[in-house]
């Protein structure tokens, strides 16, 4: 028989509550949770700042590995110091072109374009020139024009070829737009990065190896400081060299370097330039990349336009090199270039002087003057037919 339950009496004590029956104790729990995290977020910061002031100590007493890094780091210095809108001109390339373009020249012969920047990376391939163009050279200047400046062997593919030179640069100038754009984030990782050792030396502190030599330094248990040279404005080796004092006394502020500005010996026959060339020759055209580069540019807002620089054409020729395979390519990117409105200016195809050459593809001072002088005369005439609007101030 089920138990009777007696109606509720008023007033009278009702059913004792078993502990289950409590309602949960958020007032005490919710402080704790509120405490916890709070001592997450704190404990985060101080590790931030710890980092941060370890970094700052530790950070320049690490030996510097690599000569490119340190120019990628120069130049994306001097154009955000430029500032957005301060520049007409962007030219970006590899070494003929950061040796072989003088801003200063062009200008003198192209007054109506107001600022010319060199941003060209030497060592540096299509894929990496676009790289550097969209992450760190056009979000920094804004500019209206970009000249590319190449020798016609660059739409060549030779892979396999040969052993790649320069392709221990390409890894670090990537590392180096790591630093100078992390998380892609532009103008305002410039800005963290100029503001956070944390940030700028980052690929550093990740390598026990570096950081204990960093440590070192900063202990004065080991010295890892290369030896001060003779900055002699003629004789840096991108690759290799590593002081960033001597990297600035090699670099202009518009961008152009110095290394190649000596004048070559006296060299009428260069067997080993012949085996070379003779060998480029039988690469594969490949316009992907610079089709690709060209496509970026115009993405961004800018008007590409492409420069062919010279070469040694007459010693080369002494040693038996058939130039022909290299005239008919300049042919095939003239075809490729009007069938995209890209204007072309051809210095390749003419025979300049020996004197004018550092070696065999780069231009000493005097010929960097006379291919300077060139570019800026024909930007020149491409302001005047309107092919440049955006660029042209009125004459």
């Amino acid at each position: 028989m089920r138990e009777r339950k007696d109606p509720a009496v008023p007033g009278a004590p009702g059913p004792s509550r078993r502990p289950s029956d409590d309602p949960p104790a958020r007032s005490r729990t919710a402080p704790r949770r509120r405490l916890g995290w709070s001592l997450v977020v704190v404990s985060v910061l101080v590790a931030l700042v710890l980092g941060e002031l370890g970094a700052r100590l530790i950070g320049p007493e690490i030996p510097r590995r690599a000569g490119s890094e340190e120019r990628a780091f120069l130049k994306a210095d001097q154009m955000h110091a430029r500032g957005r809108g301060t520049t007409d001109v962007l030219i970006i390339g590899s070494s003929e072109t950061a040796g072989g373009l003088i801003p200063s020249v062009m200008a003198e012969q192209a007054p109506m374009l107001d600022g010319i920047y060199n941003g060209a990376l030497a060592g540096s391939y299509q894929p990496v020139q676009q790289e550097w163009a969209e992450r760190i050279a056009v979000p920094a200047l804004d500019p209206p024009v970009v000249v590319i400046g190449i020798l016609p062997m660059a739409v060549w593919d030779l892979t396999g070829k040969f052993p790649d030179p320069n392709g221990d640069a390409q890894d670090t100038y990537r590392a180096a737009f790591d630093q100078l754009d992390p998380a892609h984030l532009g103008q305002l990782g410039w800005e963290i990065r100029e503001r956070s050792a944390l940030i700028r030396y980052r690929p550093y502190l990740r390598r026990p190896t570096l950081v204990l030599q960093g440590v070192g330094n900063l202990l004065g248990i080991v010295d890892d400081t290369p030896p001060k040279k003779d900055l002699s404005p003629f004789g840096m080796d991108w690759k290799t060299e590593t002081d960033p004092q001597v990297v600035r006394d090699n670099t202009a502020p518009t961008g152009e370097v110095f290394d190649y500005h000596s004048r070559s010996l006296p060299v009428t026959v260069d067997r080993t330039n012949k085996a070379i060339f003779d060998r480029i020759a039988t690469g594969t055209i490949d316009f992907g990349p610079l089709g690709s580069l060209v496509d970026s540019l115009r993405d961004q807002g800018t008007t590409p336009v492409l420069a062919l620089g010279p070469i040694d054409r007459k010693v080369l020729q002494d040693s038996g090199v058939d130039l022909r395979p290299y005239d008919d390519l300049v042919a095939r990117i003239q075809a490729w270039a009007a069938e995209r409105d890209l204007p072309v200016n051809d210095a390749f195809s003419d025979t300049w002087s020996p004197d004018d050459f550092h070696d065999r593809t780069h231009l000493d001072l005097a010929g960097s003057q006379r291919w300077s002088a060139q570019v800026g005369a024909w930007l020149a005439d491409l302001c005047r037919a309107g092919t440049l609007p955006d660029a042209c101030a009125a004459s």
